[in-house]
């Protein structure tokens, strides 16, 4: 259960003692999975160019479902679909994942200004349906990495989750919801790593300098001002033989 598009977003971001450590531990790939319908993850953001670990433990490590945690890393293929349900899809490159689908969380939206008169055939954006969630699994059959979209009229929803699971936050974050400064505080979450002005997206990369394997964490937010996460991203992995 190799993870290709991961090792190669790595290598992007510069980790070249991580890189080795991780080609090290792989084998070949065999040839391709033949096509697989399910929506597919969608690919890491591009432009970041060098990471900066300011933390030790990732903000958005678990994720819950309900009251039902997800801790990546560690919650074994076995245990998210003896509760969810599910069959595993595989991409090209022999990624293994998941995919669910859940609803969006209401929120009380502030009060809009009064609007302008409409531009005369102006198109108004897609209607926002649900959220995809996916499940990366990696080596040692475990979930690695989870990725949540927002899901439009435009695109495809996964099998829905049960719904006593419908409920998903990665740590204190959630799809389509901004928390205001008030709540960041409360919740004592990190200011992000990386935070470039011309990108939407917002990084907060860690690892634990006195665990054996090295242990890195990686959580990355695509926000809008006005419909709050659209995308989110978090991965935890291990590096056997990597080096502090």
């Amino acid at each position: 259960m190799r993870h290709p598009k991961l090792f190669s977003f790595i290598a992007a971001l510069g980790l070249g003692a991580c890189v080795s450590a991780f080609a090290q531990t792989t084998s070949p790939l065999p040839g391709p999975f033949p096509a697989d319908p399910t929506p597919k993850p969608f690919d890491y953001p591009q432009g970041l160019s060098t990471p900066q670990f300011t933390l030790e433990q990732n903000p958005a490590s678990v994720i819950q479902f309900g009251d039902f945690p997800i801790v990546l890393g560690v919650t074994p293929l076995s245990v998210v679909t003896k509760a969810f349900g599910g069959s595993l899809h595989h991409l090209p490159d022999r990624t293994d994942y998941l995919c669910y689908s859940a609803p969006i969380q209401e929120t009380p939206k502030p009060k809009k200004k009064a609007k302008k008169k409409p531009v005369e055939d102006e198109v108004p954006p897609p209607e926002v349906i649900g959220q995809n969630i996916w499940f990366i699994i990696g080596e040692r059959g475990e979930v690695s990495e989870a990725k949540a979209e927002a899901v439009t009229t435009e695109g495809e929803l996964c099998p829905a989750l049960p719904e006593a699971f419908s409920s998903v936050s990665f740590g204190p974050f959630r799809i389509g919801v901004n928390l205001k400064p008030k709540e960041i505080k409360k919740l004592e979450i990190p200011k992000p790593s990386v935070a470039e002005e011309d990108s939407p997206w917002r990084y907060w990369f860690a690892t634990n300098k006195e665990s054996h394997p090295i242990h890195y964490g990686f959580f990355a937010v695509e926000a809008d001002p006005e419909f709050g996460p659209k995308k989110m991203i978090s991965t935890e992995l291990e590096f056997k033989g990597a080096s502090h």
